[in-house]
């Protein structure tokens, strides 16, 4: 090891790098799709009705309601906890404690990985 110490913009980049590759797992993908398509199909059944005047209306209610306000917290949450939970587990805060830079970069990537993937989707998709 030479000492040279890892400059903050690098190891910003390096913990951000690392603390996402952890945080998009197959499992969590697929259940988070599914709570999403389960607002899908409950918005859906909503606006299906017959007794609703206005289906479109009810279907973007329940998105609105249910979607936005409890299964975007939610995954936000999952996120969130997992970006510095899971590398204190399998041991990944230690390589990067070992790593000759300062720790609050540590903490920077940790809290840029967990919202990237938490974010609404824009409406031009």
């Amino acid at each position: 090891m030479s000492g040279r110490s890892v400059g903050p913009v690098s190891a910003i980049r390096l913990s951000y790098q690392l603390l996402v590759r952890q945080l998009i797992t197959r499992g969590r993908v697929i259940a988070l799709l599914a709570v999403g398509l389960g607002v899908v199909a409950v918005a859906w059944a909503v606006g299906a009705a017959d007794d609703i005047e206005d289906p479109k209306e009810a279907a973007v209610g329940v998105i609105a309601g249910l979607g936005f306000s409890t299964v975007v917290p939610i995954v936000s949450l999952v996120f969130a906890s997992a970006s510095l939970g899971d590398a204190r587990e399998d041991g990944t805060l230690v390589y990067l404690w070992l790593r000759p830079m300062d720790r609050w970069p540590v903490v920077v990537g940790a809290y840029l990985a967990a919202p990237a993937f938490s974010r609404p989707m824009p409406e031009c998709l």
